[in-house]
C-alpha cells in the first residue's frame, strides 16, 4: 500500500520510495555547511567554498613550513633583497599566493564586517600583514633609506617569519585528533600547574636537606655546595633521571642515609609525581575526546531532528502540536533517527502527556497558591522537544537530579489530588449558583428573614408587647427555619458521605502512584543492561 507522509510540507515521496533509497545511508549523509558566513552566490563565495580550494592553501602552508627550514639552512643575507634570486623567486611566490588567499576569502563573506567575527581569517590576516611587511614593505623601506640591512642582522624583522609556522594550527583542523589533543593540553593547564608546583616544593624541601646534611664532608659539599646547585642536581639527576648512577656512587662512599633519602627522593619525584601528571594530562584528553565526540553526535542529531521537525511543522510556528507529535514519532524516518541515537520511540509515545504538561510558577501574591501547578498544553516547542529526546538516550546515565526532578513532579501531582479531595468552595459560594425552586427561600435572602425573625423574637420576650397574630407568625417562621435547616443538614451529610466515597478512591490512587515512584526509583538506582 503506497501512501505519503502527511507532512507540512508538500508531497515528498511514498513509503516503498523512503525504503528503496536506503534510510542508513540518508541519514548518514549530513548537510552542514562547514562556512555559515560566506555568500551562497558569486565567484569569490563559489571558490571559497571548493575542496580545491582549502587542499591547495592546504599545500601551501605546508610547502611554506618546510622553506623556512630550506631558507634557514641556505640563506645567510640579512634581507630578501640581498639573498639570492631563487629565494627571492620562492618568498615573493608565497607572498602573493597567501595575499590572494585572503582577498577571495574576503570578498566570499556575504557580510564584509562579519570577517571580523571569524577566528581563523583575522589570525590568517595577521599572518600575511607580517608576511607582506617581511617580503615587500621592509625590504622598500631599506632601499629607500640607502641601508644594506646588516645591522638589522637575522635575527630583526626575519625573526617574524618564525610565525609563520602557526599556519600548521590551520591543518588541526584537517586532523581532529590534534584538535582533541591541543584542547586535552588547555583543559589540563590548571591540573599540570599544581603538579609541578607539587614538584618545585618538593625538590626545596629535599635540596635544603641534602645542603644541610653534607656540611662537613668535603666530597659532599662539592656534590651540593648550596641549595640552588642541590635543586639542580635533584632536578637532572633525581626528577629527569640523567644518568643518577654516577651521583648516587659517590654519595653512597660518604653517607648510606643520603643514599635512601636519594632513592625516597627518586621515588616520589620521578616514579609517583610525573608518573600523577601522565595519568592526569591522559585523563583529561580522554574527557575532552569523549566529550567532542558526544557534542558532535548531538549536534548532528539535533540537526537531523530540527529538520524533521520543520517538515511536520503545518502552520510553521516552530511549535510541535499534540496531532504533529502522533505524526512524527510514527514516521520510519523519525524512527530509524531514534534508533540510530539509542532512544527507543515506545518510550517518546508514553511521555507524551508530561511532555505537553508546563509548570505554573505558584502566585506570590496569594498565599493560598503558593505552590507550583501543572497545565496541559497542546503545543510543545521544537527545542523543547529536542532537550527532552537528548535525554532519553540509552547512553545517558541516572542522576541525581533525575530523580529528584521525577520525586518533585510525583509530589506535585499527589499535593494536586489532596487538595481536589479535601479543597473546594464553600457552601455559601456554591449556594449563591443553586436554583432555587418555588416556594423556598434561597441563601441569599437568608441574612434579611433572620433578621425579621429576630425582630419577632425580641417582641416575643415581652409577652405585653406581643399580638396573637404575632405569636402565630413567629411559630411558623420557626417552623420552617427548623424544616430549612433539617434539610440542610441532610444535603450537608449527602455531600459528606460522597467525599468520603471521593476520598477513599483518591487515597486508592495516591497508593498507586507510590507504588510507581518506589519501583521508578528501583529502576533508576539500579545498574543499566549492557546494550
Amino acid at each position: 500500500m503506497q501512501y505519503a507522509f502527511d507532512a507540512g510540507e508538500p508531497f515528498r515521496m511514498t513509503y516503498e520510495q523512503h525504503v528503496a533509497r536506503g534510510v542508513q545511508e540518508t541519514m548518514a549523509e549530513e548537510d552542514k555547511d562547514e562556512f555559515p558566513l560566506y555568500s551562497n552566490t558569486g565567484v569569490f563565495a563559489g571558490m571559497a567554498r571548493t575542496w580545491w580550494f582549502q587542499a591547495i592553501a592546504s599545500c601551501a602552508v605546508l610547502l611554506n613550513t618546510i622553506w623556512l627550514g630550506v631558507d634557514a639552512q641556505i640563506n645567510n643575507a640579512p634581507t630578501i633583497y640581498t639573498a639570492s634570486d631563487f629565494v627571492q623567486t620562492v618568498e615573493n611566490l608565497f607572498c602573493c599566493y597567501f595575499s590572494w588567499e585572503i582577498a577571495v576569502r574576503f570578498c566570499a563573506y556575504r557580510h564584509k564586517r562579519s570577517c571580523l567575527t571569524d577566528g581563523w581569517f583575522v589570525f590568517d590576516s595577521l599572518l600575511v600583514i607580517l608576511l607582506v611587511g617581511e617580503t615587500w614593505l621592509l625590504p622598500l623601506y631599506l632601499f629607500i633609506k640607502g641601508s644594506d640591512g646588516k645591522s638589522t642582522g637575522r635575527g630583526g624583522w626575519s625573526m617574524l617569519r618564525l610565525a609563520r609556522m602557526m599556519r600548521l594550527t590551520r591543518l588541526a583542523r584537517l586532523a581532529p585528533e590534534v584538535m582533541t589533543l591541543m584542547k586535552g593540553f588547555l583543559a589540563a593547564i590548571r591540573s599540570v600547574f599544581f603538579t609541578m608546583l607539587l614538584l618545585i616544593v618538593l625538590v626545596y624541601v629535599f635540596a635544603i636537606i641534602f645542603k644541610t646534611q653534607s656540611v662537613g664532608d668535603p666530597e659532599l659539599e662539592s656534590i651540593f655546595p648550596d641549595v640552588f646547585r642541590a635543586a639542580w642536581v635533584l632536578i637532572l639527576q633525581g626528577v629527569f633521571m640523567d644518568g643518577p648512577t654516577q651521583v648516587l656512587d659517590q654519595i653512597k662512599v660518604n653517607s648510606y642515609s643520603l643514599t635512601a633519602v636519594f632513592f625516597v627522593f627518586i621515588i616520589l619525584s620521578s616514579f609517583t609525581i610525573m608518573n600523577m601528571l601522565i595519568g592526569i594530562l591522559c585523563n583529561v584528553i580522554a574527557q575532552v575526546s569523549d566529550n567532542d565526540a558526544n557534542e558532535a553526535l548531538e549536534a548532528r542529531f539535533r540537526a537531523s531532528l530540527l529538520t524533521l521537525l520543520e517538515v511536520h511543522d503545518k502552520d510553521g510556528d516552530q511549535q510541535l502540536h499534540s496531532d504533529e507529535f502522533d505524526l512524527f514519532v510514527n514516521n520510519p524516518e523519525v524512527i530509524t533517527l531514534l534508533k540510530r541515537n539509542d532512544v527507543n520511540a515506545n518510550d517518546l509515545r508514553q511521555l507524551k502527556t508530561v511532555l505537553y504538561e508546563q509548570a505554573i510558577a505558584p502566585d506570590k501574591s496569594n498565599r493560598s497558591s503558593m505552590s507550583t501547578r501543572w497545565k496541559n498544553s497542546d503545543q510543545l516547542h521544537f527545542e523543547d522537544f529536542v532537550k527532552a529526546v537528548l535525554r532519553l538516550r540509552g547512553a545517558n546515565t541516572a542522576t541525581v537530579s533525575d530523580i529528584v526532578n521525577v520525586r518533585d513532579y510525583l509530589r506535585i501531582r499527589l499535593d494536586e489530588l489532596q487538595e481536589a479531595t479535601f479543597a473546594g468552595p464553600p457552601i455559601s459560594s456554591r449556594s449563591s449558583h443553586t436554583t432555587v425552586q418555588q416556594g423556598e427561600v434561597s441563601e441569599d435572602e437568608m441574612g434579611p428573614r433572620i433578621c425579621a425573625q429576630a425582630s419577632f423574637l425580641d417582641t416575643a420576650s415581652n409577652p405585653r408587647m406581643a399580638s396573637p397574630g404575632q405569636f402565630e407568625e413567629i411559630t411558623r417562621l420557626l417552623t420552617e427555619q427548623a424544616s430549612r435547616l433539617n434539610d440542610m443538614d441532610t444535603k450537608q451529610s449527602l455531600r459528606q458521605d460522597q467525599l468520603m466515597a471521593r476520598h477513599a478512591c483518591l487515597q486508592e490512587e495516591v497508593h498507586t502512584l507510590h507504588e510507581e515512584l518506589t519501583s521508578l526509583q528501583m529502576a533508576l538506582l539500579s545498574p543499566r543492561t549492557p546494550l
